[in-house]
């Protein structure tokens, strides 16, 4: 399972967990014949309420109450209950026949109920030779919420510039929740504008007006579930840089053009054309592969992304002095160059389009090396490789080579061809 979020300077974070799924402790199910032993439910779901993150409420639970019912004739056999599961703390189990006697009803009542561990399992029945089971799910809805700092830490009051933007995550309580909603972030003014329902674990305040006296309350809202609200107060600052782009993506060769605005408004006037411009950090322009075309000041300028460059990751940055402060705006700049074709190297000779022998006693033959042209080329990482025919030569991606299927017999010739970048070259193998 994959959680993915874009961070302010539009970075892709990535977090994986490995989920393992196991069945539960096996049952053999007998079945005699001779007469029915049925369940009034083969499935039920269950809801535990788990307020452990609440000092003065306890938990909650569903119940559930199963019948079993068989022939009188045949209840003089006993009945059995039991729970089958691998989870710890997973259900209790006890008659609630309420005085019925199962000799003379051929009847027996058994309640479920969770004891606080989420996930699947069984309950059954047996009577002589038959048993029955009931699959029995236990969810664990969320019974809370929190907002949380980018440090993971639950979110205080908080005062922010104008046009800042702040991230903030939303946690559902308890932390094994089973809970799939999505919680909404929310804002009680229209000084601080809040952007949710980016995933569970993830939201992003954005400010968006000049200011107010008023602060917002600022708060994380799902179903009839709320978070502690913080308060949100925003400052009217001289002014804050906007750029078009906060990142861009730029091939070696050509140009592109960024720009620069103030915000509130009022204050571009006559104080924009005072924004200077830098590349990287504490680097020449030319260093980075990016440089300008046009002076490096004003609203906007021109950049060139040099032929040689590729791979580069430069930060473009904006800056201007007001109100006795410098405040300033990143652009990233990425670089790439693209692959225009690729070469088959084979114990160091290129062989791209040729034919090399292979006799089946050999059973396999190394995959050529793949170059890319030109070498610092940044969209061939992982070439892939094909065969035109598999059961005759068969390709090994993880251990570099092609073989010969066991199961084959046959000679013949076979084409292996190699993509990356969107190029693609081949050799072929003539199999004796």
């Amino acid at each position: 399972i994959t959680a993915k979020l874009k961070n302010g300077r539009g970075k892709l974070l990535t977090e994986s967990i490995a989920v393992s799924v196991q069945k539960p402790e096996e049952i053999e199910v007998m079945k005699d014949g001779s007469f029915k032993l049925t369940l009034n439910k083969t499935s039920v779901s269950l809801n535990y309420y788990d307020y452990s993150h609440l000092a003065d409420r306890e938990d909650e639970t569903e119940s559930f109450v199963l019948t079993a019912t068989v022939p009188k004739n045949r209840a003089d056999l006993g009945i059995e209950w039991g729970v089958l599961s691998d989870l710890p703390d997973f259900l209790d189990g006890d008659f609630a026949d309420a005085g019925e006697d199962f000799e003379s009803t051929g009847k027996s009542s058994y309640r479920v109920t969770p004891k606080g561990s989420a996930g699947v399992g069984y309950v059954y029945a047996s009577v002589g030779n038959n048993t029955a089971l009931c699959r029995v799910e236990v969810k664990k809805p969320a019974t809370g919420l929190l907002l949380l700092d980018g440090e993971g830490e639950e979110a205080g009051d908080m005062t922010l510039s104008y046009g800042e933007y702040r991230a903030l995550q939303m946690a559902l309580l308890p932390e094994d929740t089973t809970d799939t909603r999505t919680p909404v972030l929310k804002s009680t003014k229209s000084g601080v504008k809040a952007y949710g329902g980016r995933g569970i674990r993830g939201a992003a305040l954005t400010m968006n007006a000049r200011g107010t006296d008023e602060p917002s309350a600022v708060y994380a809202s799902m179903g009839a579930l709320e978070s502690p609200r913080i308060s949100v107060s925003v400052l009217d600052d001289p002014c804050t840089i906007v750029l078009s782009k906060s990142r861009l993506t730029m091939k070696a060769g050509t140009s592109a053009g960024l720009s620069a605005s103030l915000l509130p408004a009022l204050f571009e006037k006559g104080v924009k054309n005072n924004i200077t411009w830098t590349i990287g950090e504490g680097i020449s322009g030319e260093d980075t592969g990016l440089s300008f075309s046009s002076d490096a000041a004003g609203a906007s300028v021109k950049l060139n992304a040099q032929a040689a460059a590729g791979g580069s990751l430069v930060p473009v940055t904006a800056s201007l002095e007001a109100g006795g402060r410098t405040i300033s705006a990143v652009c990233m700049v990425t670089i790439t160059k693209p692959v225009t074709g690729i070469k088959l190297l084979l114990n160091g000779e290129e062989i791209k389009g040729e034919t090399v022998s292979l006799n089946r006693a050999d059973a396999e033959i190394p995959l050529p090396c793949v170059l890319a042209d030109p070498e610092d080329a940044t969209n061939c990482t992982a070439p892939v490789w094909t065969s035109s025919n598999a059961r005759l030569l068969a390709i090994d991606p993880e251990g570099g080579r092609a073989y010969i299927p066991l199961d084959s017999d046959k000679t013949g010739t076979v084409k292996l061809t190699a993509k990356c970048g969107g190029k693609t070259a081949y050799f072929q193998v003539m199999i004796r």
